[in-house]
């Protein structure tokens, strides 16, 4: 739509408007703090009740999943609260990604809360480890499962072990939610979708694509993907602590990106029964 550098105008701001656009980068080299904190501002009453109500669904389902047994250290100031809400905020506004997003709430509660926690988890770690852009990527993250809706109910919600022919028809999902998002003018974050179950190893799904041929951002959302599978409540298994999670992670450390699978465990600061670590004295 813009060439880089241009000045914008009230003409280019409507066009973007037009294309329902909901956010775009204005990068300045001389300063480096993201302003996506900033809360998105209503223009009308109506706007005004929307994103209340956006408001007020972050913080019912926040409240469901970040435990301090899940969470740890993240989450624990204002500003990185403050930060992920105003995301959702903003992804949330448009009426396609709310629309499909509500959908999979009503369709399998899990899953929903499963990509809400997979944005926080992915969006907050990326940008302690220096991701570029976030403003971008964080909306793969919280549509990286989108391709659910998809899914048939009696294979989505089954209590018991997929069959070899379900689970084949499961892995669909990551095809179906990047035609999706292409669908919705969101290109640029399909391959989140598509890739989130490949391994760094070359024995993930769909393409088996090694560690040279992932983004950083893909190899975050890989993990943290695991993790929240692993630590939150579901159908067929109770909630389980993220020390846990974190050392089921290490188990299959040849699956992912090692280095920061200890960043994370580092950042959430929740160890594994047994891990060795370093105290703030030295010993």
């Amino acid at each position: 739509l813009l060439k880089s550098g241009d000045v914008l105008t009230v003409s280019m701001i409507e066009k973007i408007k037009f294309y329902n656009i909901q956010f775009v980068t204005v990068e300045d080299r001389n300063r480096t703090k993201s302003s996506a904190s900033v809360m998105p501002v209503a223009t009308s009453s109506e706007e005004k009740r929307l994103i209340d109500s956006i408001k007020s669904e972050f913080y019912t389902v926040l409240s469901s999943l970040s435990v301090e047994t899940r969470y740890g250290r993240f989450l624990n100031n204002k500003e990185d609260i403050l930060y992920v809400r105003n995301l959702f905020i903003s992804y949330m506004r448009n009426p396609y990604i709310n629309k499909f997003l509500m959908g999979l709430k009503t369709r399998d509660e899990y899953s929903y809360k499963h990509s809400v926690d997979v944005f926080l988890l992915s969006t907050l770690f990326a940008k302690h480890v220096g991701i570029r852009y976030i403003e971008d990527i964080a909306l793969g993250f919280l549509l990286h499962d989108l391709g659910k809706l998809n899914a048939p109910p009696e294979i989505l919600l089954k209590k018991s072990t997929l069959t070899t022919a379900e689970n084949l028809q499961m892995q669909r999902h990551v095809f179906d939610g990047a035609a999706m998002l292409d669908k919705l003018g969101l290109s640029h974050v399909a391959y989140l979708a598509k890739y989130h179950h490949e391994r760094v190893d070359g024995s993930g799904y769909p393409e088996g694509l090694t560690a040279n041929k992932m983004p950083t951002e893909l190899q975050i959302l890989q993990i943290i993907d695991v993790f929240s599978a692993i630590t939150l409540q579901r159908v067929y298994n109770d909630e389980v602590a993220a020390a846990e999670g974190i050392r089921e992670l290490f188990k299959d450390k040849h699956l992912f990106n090692v280095e920061l699978i200890k960043d994370f465990a580092d950042c959430i600061g929740i160890y594994p029964v047994g891990a060795i670590v370093v105290l703030s004295e030295g010993s």
